[in-house]
């Protein structure tokens, strides 16, 4: 003790082979030992105007329309058969009713006619169904995606700057390692640290509040 020495230490204590060089590690009966990273949650903030397109996907609105003017153009080449569509607008105003749920006083004559109403009628009501469930849960509940579960997919994106606490294990294994993707992730983390000595902080606080 007066030399500031000790012969034995009780403490956890990772063992690696540099220090193995030196000392004698003695492992618990019991012992497990992970590595996790912690990273900042991220925010999905979105233009409440813009709210109502949501629920479905670009595709599926591409689809609506698409249905919608072929029905128009269905009608419009059945309206020799049904004398009860005086003019083309109508029956184009006609099927935009009928797609978003207004009705009209003016239906179909011809059996052909009928059975392309009714079709569409379902079709719309489906998808109105479908489109009120997923407003009401994107309005509710925002989904959070996590944006990496394994180090190989920290290796992939360069959004996330990453950081480690500097004089740890963790430090020898990540720029010492030849493994992948610990390596890689070791060479970007000492790149960063070239303009930004804190991604190598000692102190955890430091990190956290990053």
């Amino acid at each position: 003790m007066r030399n500031v020495e000790a012969d034995m230490v009780a403490t956890a204590f990772t063992e690696t082979f540099l220090r193995s060089q030196v000392m004698d590690f003695t492992s618990l009966c019991v012992f497990s030992d992970y590595k996790a990273f912690s990273y900042k949650k991220p925010s999905f903030r979105r233009a409440n105007l813009a709210a109502f397109i949501l629920p479905f996907d670009r595709i599926v609105w591409l689809c609506g329309v698409i249905v919608v003017c072929f029905v128009s153009c269905l009608f419009c080449w059945n309206g020799n058969r049904d004398s009860i569509f005086k003019s083309k607008l109508e029956s184009c105003w006609f099927t935009i009713g009928a797609a978003l749920q207004q009705g009209s006083p003016l239906s179909p004559g011809s059996c052909s006619g009928r059975v392309l109403a009714a079709s569409l009628w379902c079709t719309m009501v489906t998808l109105a169904a479908v489109y009120s469930g997923n407003l009401t849960a994107c309005l509710a509940v925002s989904n959070l995606n996590t944006p990496f579960t394994t180090f190989a997919d920290l290796t992939q994106q360069n959004e996330y700057q990453m950081g480690m606490i500097g004089g740890s294990v963790n430090e020898s294994l990540f720029g010492e390692g030849e493994l992948e993707p610990y390596r890689t992730i070791g060479r970007r983390i000492y790149a960063a640290e070239a303009t930004d000595p804190s991604v190598l902080s000692r102190d955890v606080a430091a990190h956290l509040k990053r």
